[in-house]
C-alpha cells in the first residue's frame, strides 16, 4: 500500500500534500489498531473472567426460575424495592391472581391491607441486610 502511494507521488499522479497525508494517517490508525490489539491482549483474562461469572449468573438465575415454577407450595420473589419478579403457580391458584396481572407490581398493592404493614418492614430489613452485604463485599 505504501509502495503505491510512493510511486503514485514520484509519478505526479497525486500531490505530495495528499501522499503526506496517507502516510501521517495510515501511521495513526496502525498505532491505533495495534493499541487496541494490545489491549485485547492483556485483557482476555479478564474478559474469560467477566464471561464465567456471566453464564454463573444466568445458570443460578434460570435454576432459580426453575426451582420457583416446579415448587409444590406457593412461591414468589421479590426486588429490592418490593416489586414481584416471579410467582409461581401454586400462588396463582392460591390467590385466583395471574402472573401477568401482578408481574413487576409491588407486593403491597397485591397484600391484603391487614399484612402491609408487615411486608414494609420485612423490605426494610431486606434493604438493610442487602446494603450491609454489599459493603462487606466491597
Amino acid at each position: 500500500m505504501y509502495a503505491c502511494f510512493y510511486m503514485s507521488g514520484r509519478f505526479g499522479l497525486i500531490s505530495s500534500i495528499t501522499e503526506q497525508g496517507f502516510y501521517a494517517y495510515s501511521d495513526a490508525l496502525v498505532k491505533v489498531i495495534l493499541g487496541a490489539l494490545m489491549a485485547v491482549v492483556r485483557n482476555t483474562e479478564y474478559v474469560g473472567i467477566i464471561r464465567r461469572w456471566w453464564a454463573a449468573a444466568a445458570s443460578a438465575s434460570a435454576d432459580m426460575d426453575s426451582l420457583i415454577r416446579m415448587a409444590k407450595v406457593p412461591v414468589l420473589s421479590l426486588d429490592l424495592t418490593g416489586s414481584i419478579v416471579s410467582w409461581n403457580a401454586n400462588l396463582e391458584s392460591l390467590t385466583g391472581l395471574l402472573v401477568s396481572e401482578v408481574k413487576g407490581k409491588k407486593l403491597v398493592d397485591v397484600a391484603h391491607d391487614d399484612n402491609q404493614e408487615a411486608i414494609v418492614e420485612a423490605m426494610k430489613v431486606a434493604k438493610e441486610n442487602a446494603s450491609s452485604a454489599i459493603e462487606e463485599t466491597s
